[in-house]
């Protein structure tokens, strides 16, 4: 897993770490700044904030990360992650806000069987340094360690509002990014990661004129998941019926 406080990864000073409460408002800071969020929305359902990033880690702390430049002794990045029931065979629907309890991870079930990705952003001038990579990496060896079957976000097609002024469907425009006919800035470099699309979700987020309220749920499933070893102990035997 890259995460050593001790050693920067690829002789750079970046690590990547798990939140400490004392950063929280670094941690905040970084979270507006990459997305370009401005502290009025702070109440905003969709947006997370203070309360929220303190709660997410009474809830789940291990699922918590933050990429800390040591040159610049500030935070650049950060991840968000909780672990929800999930049938692969169903689509992903719910809007961001449900599923995360706008980022508190208050509905964080720690018996459930997928790692889901709340949140990922690096501050601006730190993109196409690897980072948001190494980011994934730190998630997805949770998905390892705990045996889950793999993890699962929406993706925001954030170039999309570009097609759609020429008449482009979400469809159309997420089956051209799969087929390599379009590039998108955040769903091409995710599928370029090991995700796959399952299904697009209409209303993920709200007032988000990018992606015109979609995201598209993307999976990556765990290939050294073990299904649990059935106990024999428990098992029944046929009721014979006269």
């Amino acid at each position: 897993m890259d995460v050593d406080p001790a050693r920067p990864n690829r002789n750079t000073s970046i690590v990547i770490l798990p939140i400490d409460p004392d950063y929280i408002p670094q941690v905040l800071e970084t979270y507006l700044t990459g997305y370009d969020i401005d502290e009025t929305w702070l109440s905003h359902p969709d947006v997370m904030n203070p309360e929220a990033f303190a709660l997410s880690l009474e809830h789940f702390p291990q699922g918590q990360f933050m990429a800390f430049d040591t040159a610049a002794d500030r935070v650049i990045g950060m991840s968000s992650s909780m672990i929800i029931n999930y049938d692969i065979a169903q689509p992903l629907m719910k809007p961001w806000h449900k599923t995360t309890a706008s980022g508190s991870l208050t509905t964080h079930n720690p018996h459930g069987n997928w790692l889901y990705g709340v949140d990922c952003v690096v501050l601006p001038q730190y993109r196409g340094k690897g980072v948001g990579g190494r980011l994934i990496k730190a998630r997805f060896d949770i998905v390892r360690r705990r045996n889950l079957r793999g993890m699962i976000a929406g993706s925001m097609p954030i170039d999309y509002h570009i097609a759609a002024a020429d008449g482009v469907t979400i469809e159309q425009y997420v089956n051209d990014v799969v087929a390599g006919r379009r590039w998108d800035t955040n769903l091409s470099k995710q599928l370029k990661k090991g995700f796959r699309v399952r299904n697009i979700i209409p209303n993920y987020l709200h007032d988000e004129p990018d992606t015109l309220d979609y995201a598209v749920a993307i999976v990556r499933e765990n290939e050294t998941y073990r299904p649990p070893a059935k106990n024999p102990g428990t098992a029944t035997r046929p009721v014979r019926k006269p």
